[in-house]
């Protein structure tokens, strides 16, 4: 029988854009990369079917075009996803992988220790050993190894987006970091409510121009507005209530400060 924490897996296999580039496309790739200041790293975990059903790919695609609006340049964005975004023209673009993240952050610590770093993550997100995980493709990655790999990153601003179930877990642990602000979409323990209208809306903000903050309090007052059902998922499922307006920052930084500074 298959067991509901083995859905992630078997949609993590299938279904992914012939032209994602292999691991060692993207290590000849980043090799010739120029020394940067401000990076995006978007991952989205699903598998094309359910990426398609639950609308994880618009969203990865609106987040994608906000962050070009914003200025970003293809080379600092790298996306690991079962899509390519549609204005994607170059830049490391490749499967959902933990041996693609880690890559990428053995090229990012060779850069200087300063300037900014956008993570997004939505697709799957599990518990296991009473530690949240993000599932990428078949591999799965947990808040212990996700806090090792930004540990290094002392001086730089670090923005975490986390849309996923268990994303909690990460708010608990990263917001141990130094200059760090995160928006996390459930509880350690709880499960999310796929509303995508929700997070494109945020994005589309975003790329107006707009504080992560203010677009993100904004894009929340949809709900509540949707059939009662949707409602009382919001209520009893994740932690989107009007009272922490599905957004918690550390402790040791400023949101706004980050977004007045580093973007």
């Amino acid at each position: 029988a298959i067991m509901v924490r083995d859905i992630p897996l078997l949609d993590n296999m299938l279904f992914y854009d012939s032209r994602l580039q292999f691991f060692e496309d993207v290590k000849k790739k980043i090799r010739r990369y120029e020394k940067k200041r401000k990076y995006a790293i978007l991952v989205s975990g699903a598998g094309g079917l359910v990426s398609r059903i639950m609308a994880f790919d618009k969203i990865h695609e609106e987040a994608y075009n906000a962050l070009r609006k914003r200025g970003y340049n293809d080379k600092n964005i790298f996306v690991l996803s079962n899509i390519i975004p549609k204005k994607r023209a170059r830049g490391v673009t490749t499967y959902p992988s933990k041996e693609n993240l880690m890559l990428i952050f053995e090229h990012l610590n060779k850069n200087p220790k300063r300037g900014s770093i956008i993570f997004h993550f939505i697709g799957h997100g599990s518990v296991n050993d009473n530690k949240s995980e993000l599932c990428l493709g078949a591999t799965k990655i947990n808040e212990n190894e996700l806090f090792n790999l930004f540990k290094p990153f002392k001086n730089v601003k670090k923005l975490f987006v986390f849309d996923q179930c268990y994303s909690g877990g990460f708010l608990n642990k990263l917001k141990k970091l130094p200059k760090t602000s995160i928006l996390a979409s459930t509880k350690k323990h709880n499960l999310a409510a796929n509303i995508p209208y929700v997070e494109i809306d945020f994005w589309k903000k975003f790329g107006e121009g707009k504080n992560a903050t203010k677009a993100y309090k904004e894009s929340l007052k949809q709900l509540g507005k949707g059939p009662k059902l949707v409602m009382t998922l919001i209520e009893k499922v994740t932690m989107r209530k009007v009272k922490n307006y599905y957004l918690n920052l550390s402790n040791n930084y400023n949101l706004k400060q980050f977004q007045n500074q580093a973007l």
